[in-house]
């Protein structure tokens, strides 16, 4: 059954409060929901940073789960996003991005959403949206009867190209700063640095798309 997902970006994303470029990961994960026949809006807070926007959007497109990304910079603000929401809606939450693969459990413990989705969390997000059996769902954490339970990782993607393109066309592009798109070719890292998310969130091994895929992507866009 079709469910109505609404994907709010944080207005504390990137290194500026602007919206300089689209986000990849919401895009990738806006393509993936639509490919297994969802309706998704979005919402991005670093063009419409106040409350009354984002609870008007809510009760406009009227979401069967709302989807928010965090990064660690900036993560009390996006805490307070979400109990916000929580606290004017009976909505399911479910938050992904790089924080949550730092995280982990911690967020639930520390706001009132439902969900939180860790690693590379397209699939996860999916079968949530299909309402998988939440056991069942590698890469997710949720609530099991005042428990928080964290389900075993979803094994990496092997094959990249399988990756529908990234839906960039939900985001205003016309107000972006910069006119340019991200086109992520790989992921994961050989390398292990200390300092570094990209091995919590992508994993190994480093993996790349074929350039062919990735000529098509540019090809699309140009």
């Amino acid at each position: 059954s079709k469910m109505r997902i609404l994907l709010v970006l944080p207005p504390n994303i990137g290194r500026y409060v602007v919206a300089t470029i689209p986000h990849a990961g919401v895009a990738y994960l806006a393509a993936i929901l639509e490919k297994g026949g969802h309706e998704v809006g979005l919402q991005d807070m670093r063009l419409y940073p106040n409350d009354k926007d984002l609870f008007e959007k809510i009760k406009q497109f009227n979401p069967d789960m709302i989807g928010m990304s965090t990064a660690s910079f900036g993560y009390k603000k996006s805490y307070e996003i979400i109990n916000k929401i929580k606290n004017r809606f009976s909505i399911p939450l479910a938050v992904g991005g790089s924080y949550t693969s730092v995280a982990f459990s911690k967020i639930l413990e520390d706001t009132k959403a439902d969900y939180a989705v860790y690693g590379e969390g397209e699939q996860s997000f999916l079968d949530l949206a299909n309402k998988m059996a939440l056991k069942d769902i590698k890469g997710l954490i949720w609530r099991n009867n005042g428990e928080i339970t964290k389900n075993l990782p979803y094994p990496m993607r092997e094959n990249l190209d399988e990756l529908p393109y990234p839906k960039y066309e939900i985001f205003e592009l016309d107000k972006m700063l910069e006119k340019r798109i991200p086109i992520v070719s790989s992921r994961g890292c050989p390398g292990r640095c200390t300092f570094c998310s990209i091995q919590l969130v992508f994993g190994r091994p480093f993996r790349t798309r074929s350039p062919e895929n990735v000529v098509g992507e540019i090809k699309k866009w140009h």
